[in-house]
């Protein structure tokens, strides 16, 4: 399966080398897209150089208003237009291990999304989170499986893996949110068109290097999505677009 690893960057100078160094050491490893939204450090200047070198590792310089959202959009638009057979979602800050990529990949054969759970099992699987993080993150957790409907012990995970042909089911012109909350979106979108949902245990580490670019802002968006979401989607499928079709 001719495989992609997304990246979307901002401000990761300290961590973007060894993530690629990381993936490119893989068994059989996929070709990584490093999306990077305008990052006034050196993210963008390390991953050209490398990509000079390595013809499977590529850079896609976004301009104009940040958004993760847009970053992800703009690698799922390469991968179509490339030839992918699967994506995988992954941040930059080695939050997400390298080593768990194949098995993501592998699962899609079973699939059409499948999810790097941290929930998965009787206990999380977390590094490094102090414990009001972790209760946060499993009552939001909660609250958009109630609200959306989504069978996954993990519905707000930014780890996961794609089939290609199941992407071109997503409407991107719809597409409401710019931050996180993207992560749920697609999928949600995704799911209602009929894709087949799969997840599998990963190891979150919380980042050791760099800033989070979590803020209130992106929370806020994170917890009213759901609702906006349900109700943007409903009655809102066409049944001669649905996955499978």
């Amino acid at each position: 399966m001719k495989s992609l690893i997304v990246v979307p960057t901002l401000n990761e100078e300290d961590n973007i080398a060894k993530l690629i160094a990381r993936l490119r050491d893989l068994p059989s490893p996929p070709d990584i897209l490093v999306v990077d939204d305008s990052s006034p450090d050196k993210t963008a200047e390390i991953v050209r150089g490398i990509a000079q070198r390595d013809p499977c590792v590529r850079l896609l310089e976004r301009e104009g208003k940040r958004s993760f959202s847009g970053s992800y959009m703009d690698g799922f638009r390469y991968a179509m237009d490339n030839g992918y057979e699967a994506l995988v979602c992954m941040d930059a800050d080695l939050s997400h291990n390298p080593d768990d990529v194949p098995r993501l990949i592998a699962a899609l054969d079973k699939a059409d999304i499948v999810i790097g759970s941290r929930y998965t099992g009787r206990r999380a699987t977390i590094v490094n989170w102090p414990l009001r993080r972790l209760i946060l993150s499993r009552i939001s957790s909660m609250y958009v499986r109630i609200i959306t409907g989504l069978p996954l012990t993990d519905p707000m995970a930014g780890f996961k893996a794609y089939r290609v042909d199941c992407l071109k089911h997503l409407d991107m012109d719809a597409i409401i949110s710019q931050g996180f909350a993207f992560q749920t979106e697609s999928v949600y979108r995704l799911f209602k068109k009929g894709a087949r949902l799969g997840e599998v245990s990963t190891v979150f580490t919380d980042r050791q290097v760099g800033r989070s670019k979590m803020s209130i802002k992106k929370i806020l968006e994170a917890m009213s999505m759901p609702i906006k979401l349900v109700l943007s989607v409903k009655g809102n499928n066409n049944a001669k677009n649905r996955i499978g079709k």
